[in-house]
């Protein structure tokens, strides 16, 4: 959509005019295959660069190479992507709508996905619900729109499992004993619905050990480290419970089975430690 290209087009140019999802061109024939592309709308005449320029490249004459340039993925051995922003030179400066890309309905975030021609309209309530919590998570000035969007969304999604944690996060918020009750429902009715987030049985968990209501936190963790076994504080969680109600040997043999899973976290060995010379301690007594 930034491309001179596309916007020569007045926003004709889309991916099946470059790519046919039935043919798939082989390495050795898609600079070929896609300059034929190109020449659709272009012709030999419309590339200013020398004739002996464009032969120097590998392979020679290759429009793609130019002026849609891979970058290799770092995350991701032997990948590259393709700059889609048909660009004339390396240098090309983007155009001035590339600035201007929010709008009304949308004024701090910039829907990359939407329809070209297709108005002004927003991504749904969940997917705004998900944009603002992944971005309140580094961004803190996004979670009071976090919190606004789950509010919307509590009678229309009741059962959804992400309304639920960003309204127990927003009840935490509150950091009152109202909201801590809320909190707690919210987290309860998100497992109850089936949710594999850790963060949810870590909440609820760590709210009801500091309500004393020990058996349910217990029945919380535990049921937590079936869903999510590899997440380090449920395991210090529990292990606190039953150091709370006296059972030592519950904590440590917790504590120990979270060191095979996480070998490498200090934290965990020196609760282990403390747990073991205290439960020696009290032999003795």
């Amino acid at each position: 959509m930034l491309s001179k290209c596309y916007r020569g087009s007045t926003g004709k140019l889309s991916c099946i005019t470059c790519h046919d999802p039935h043919v798939q061109p082989s390495r050795e024939k898609a600079s070929a295959y896609y300059g034929g592309k190109c020449l659709i709308c272009h012709s030999d005449t419309s590339c200013t660069a020398p004739l002996a320029t464009r032969q120097q490249t590998s392979p020679p004459d290759d429009c793609v190479g130019c002026h849609m340039p891979k970058r290799d993925v770092t995350e991701i051995s032997h990948a590259s992507l393709t700059n889609h922003r048909i660009i004339a030179t390396p240098d090309e400066p983007f155009p001035d709508v590339t600035f201007q890309l929010t709008t009304p309905s949308l004024p701090n975030l910039v829907h990359l996905d939407a329809i070209p021609n297709e108005g002004d309209g927003a991504p749904s309530p969940l997917t705004l619900l998900q944009a603002y919590g992944q971005l309140g998570a580094e961004h803190r000035e996004y979670l009071p729109r976090y919190f606004d969007v789950a509010k919307q969304l509590e009678t229309s999604e009741p059962n959804n499992t992400e309304v639920l944690e960003a309204l127990a996060a927003s009840s935490l918020q509150e950091k009152t004993p109202d909201g801590n009750r809320r909190a707690t429902e919210y987290l309860n009715r998100a497992i109850e619905q089936g949710s594999t987030k850790a963060w949810d049985f870590e909440e609820s968990g760590a709210l009801l050990l500091r309500a004393r209501k020990f058996p349910e936190a217990e029945a919380c963790l535990r049921k937590g480290i079936q869903r999510a076994p590899y997440d380090a504080k449920l395991y210090s969680l529990l292990a606190e419970g039953y150091v709370a109600t006296n059972r030592p040997r519950e904590a440590a043999a917790t504590l120990t089975q979270a060191l095979k899973l996480f070998p490498q976290m200090d934290l965990l060995r020196a609760f282990l430690n403390q747990v073991e010379q205290s439960g020696a301690s009290a032999a003795k007594k």
